[in-house]
């Protein structure tokens, strides 16, 4: 506490020995200090402004761009399910056709790359692969499914189902 006042008391001797210019120069730099960072605090309000009036306009311009692109969307797809129902047969035609012209250009290009037994084998293991994966998936949808019947089973409507299935009286 001693050393405390003591230090107290020589900074009073040294500021009390010049006062006026010490005081003087300590409110110009608390001036020039405040007009910092006012001007500082303006350019970042403007700033900020501008980024959000930015992205607000973008997000506009997106939203209405999805909106055409949705109706535009909506609308060939209507066009095409009424040309598919009025020319199902030439639309099923050109499929095929296109289908045995891209086959024969896919064949020219895959001819050189199965031309050994190996890429049979590791086409062969990809495809193994491919259906071990597939039936893995359905097993885990077919679980995910019975444990859902079998949550909401009380929820069911047993006025068609003679059987009380939430008593066990033993009979049978």
């Amino acid at each position: 506490m001693d050393r405390i006042r003591q230090a107290l008391n020589r900074t009073r001797s040294k500021v009390s020995s010049q006062p006026s210019e010490m005081i003087e120069k300590a409110i110009i730099l608390r001036q020039n200090l405040i007009g910092r960072v006012l001007a500082c605090r303006d350019k970042a309000v403007s700033l900020k402004d501008g980024i959000v009036d930015s992205t607000v306009r973008l997000l506009d311009g997106v939203k209405r761009k999805w909106h055409q692109f949705v109706s535009k969307l909506d609308h060939y797809g209507v066009k095409l399910t009424y040309v598919l129902k009025l020319h199902k047969l030439s639309a099923i035609l050109i499929t095929l056709l296109l289908a045995c012209v891209g086959s024969m250009f896919l064949a020219s290009s895959l001819d050189t790359y199965f031309s050994t037994p190996e890429s049979f084998k590791a086409l062969g293991a990809v495809l193994l692969t491919l259906g071990g994966a597939l039936v893995g998936v359905t097993a885990i949808a077919f679980s995910l499914v019975m444990f859902a019947l079998q949550v909401n089973v009380e929820r069911l409507p047993y006025v068609r189902i003679p059987v009380k299935m939430n008593t066990d009286s033993g009979r049978t």
